[in-house]
């Protein structure tokens, strides 16, 4: 007997509720991963609509030149789609066909709302980038350039005045070029190679700074001008692995106190011990002269220092090894009693991978009482900001 002819009411079953349309994109904010994504955008139209913003936010063209063909085609057919891009990121190739740089060039003019353009290292150069940018309609805020000259990227930089995050790690062995004021008038945040920073002659409104030097060009790494961004300037990482300077970090902080008087947070790599045994400039008890130097900031809150990679005989690794790094991380404190945060490397570690050497340092903070707390964890020199 069919359940409809027996005489008891039929339980059909309740519609089942859906969300409200506009909370489906706050559901979709919380998958990372693009297929999943892609799956979901399969499942009806509105969810296609939905995860679109998603999946085109953050597009990387810099690990299959095809790539770039791809995306070409899909936003030339659908140019909607290019107007959700915020962040791209770019490469060229050697082996690429010869119109790929144009197919750039078309990408560029669509993408009006793009933010962040990163310039991945290439294996073959732009032959005309300032003509690539002439025109653009986009605004940055965030330009991240590894494969570019600096002075190819002087006229990009005038269009851009609202860069506020700026790397350029691509060294310049050329006649140096000038920054007029309108040249990221309104930068905050720069990596630079070192002999970048002579480009500057006015100051900007830095706060933070990451500097490394070209081991190819030593001969533009005798002045770094810190001094034009004295005013501004809180936060400084200071790579000088490899530097040609034979003055160690201990006498080079003691420069920096009449450079930066507003620093309160300190990251700095040394010199490579060899060479400044070489030349005659080692100290008697350079830990004593660090910790002088240290004393010497007013304002200083985090402190973190390593020797190079490579260096073996640093004077660092007999102070951590006679003391224990406790010992010296009281010191260090001590030193400075503003230091709040500081970071080291108690042994050497030659063979480890670059991207992983900050992640082998100790972190110790100091407590409410002045007392050293137990060491701590980071995955970043910047987490300690």
């Amino acid at each position: 007997m069919h359940p409809e002819d027996s005489g008891i009411p039929l339980q059909r079953e309740a519609p089942r509720p859906t969300l409200p349309v506009e909370l489906y994109s706050h559901v979709f904010a919380f998958i990372y991963r693009d297929p999943d994504l892609c799956r979901f955008a399969l499942v009806s139209r509105m969810f296609y609509r939905e995860t679109i913003p998603f999946l085109y936010h953050t597009i990387d063209l810099s690990v299959q030149w095809n790539r770039i063909f791809s995306f070409g085609l899909a936003i030339k057919s659908n140019p909607e789609l290019a107007l959700h891009v915020r962040v791209l990121t770019l490469a060229l190739w050697s082996d690429a066909p010869t119109d790929l740089e144009d197919l750039i060039g078309e990408i560029l003019c669509r993408v009006q709302n793009l933010r962040t353009l990163t310039m991945e290292p290439s294996s073959r150069e732009f032959e005309d980038f300032p003509g690539l940018t002439r025109g653009i309609p986009f605004q940055l805020h965030t330009f991240h350039n590894h494969c570019l000259d600096l002075p190819d990227t002087i006229s990009f930089l005038r269009s851009q005045p609202h860069i506020t995050d700026w790397t350029h790690l691509f060294p310049h062995c050329g006649q140096r070029p000038v920054f007029l004021e309108g040249h990221l008038p309104n930068i905050t945040t720069i990596c630079v190679e070192a002999s970048v920073l002579q480009a500057f002659n006015t100051a900007r409104p830095v706060k933070q700074m990451f500097v490394c030097y070209d081991d190819d060009h030593p001969e533009m790494q005798d002045f770094t001008p810190f001094g034009l961004f004295r005013e501004t300037l809180v936060t400084l990482c200071w790579d000088r692995s490899l530097s040609s300077s034979d003055v160690g970090a201990p006498d080079a902080m003691a420069l920096l106190v009449k450079q930066m008087p507003r620093l309160k947070h300190l990251c700095i790599i040394d010199v490579n011990n060899d060479r400044i045994q070489a030349a005659g400039t080692a100290q008697l008890n350079p830990f004593d002269t660090l910790l002088h130097s240290l004393s010497l900031f007013k304002n200083l809150e985090t402190f973190a220092y390593s020797p190079p990679i490579s260096d073996t005989t640093s004077f660092w690794w007999t102070v951590c090894r006679d003391k224990g790094f406790e010992q010296v991380a009281r010191e260090l404190f001590s030193a400075q009693p503003r230091l709040r945060r500081i970071t080291f490397h108690d042994h050497s570690q030659p063979d480890v991978k670059m991207e992983d050497w900050v992640t082998n340092g100790v972190c110790y903070a100091k407590g409410p009482g002045g007392d050293t707390a137990s060491p701590l964890t980071f995955d970043s020199w910047k987490e300690l900001w």
